[in-house]
């Protein structure tokens, strides 16, 4: 085993450790975005601007409405510690609520496309 890769993992910092975090799900998130789940409600304005974000972006997604089918409640909540509506997932990574989707848009690392170049 290489001990100089095991010694230059220790010395990473809590802040080096999120960066990474950070930039490994975008990663995943760029590289497919064939399997986006979103968890809504009705009357939640929030989760119609998700829903029409995603749509205009030509990304097909799984919609669960948790009035219609409350056992996607119990599942949400065992995906997440995300308590809003809506609750996003791309890949099974959970994204958060609408904020956090819109901050995607905005770092444009939302699209039907699978870039050919990542950061």
């Amino acid at each position: 085993m290489d001990t100089d890769y095991i010694n230059k993992a220790k010395t990473i910092t809590t802040f080096e450790k999120a960066e990474l975090k950070e930039r490994l799900l975008m990663n995943v998130l760029r590289l497919d975005m064939n399997n986006i789940e979103i968890y809504t409600r009705p009357g939640c304005g929030y989760c119609t601007h998700a829903k029409r974000l995603l749509t205009s972006k030509d990304l097909a997604f799984t919609e669960y409405d948790v009035y219609q089918h409350p056992e996607k409640i119990s599942e949400m909540r065992s995906r997440t510690k995300g308590r809003t509506y809506p609750q996003l997932f791309i890949n099974d990574q959970a994204v958060g609520g609408f904020e956090n989707l819109l901050q995607l848009e905005k770092q444009n690392r939302l699209s039907s496309e699978t870039p050919n170049e990542t950061k």
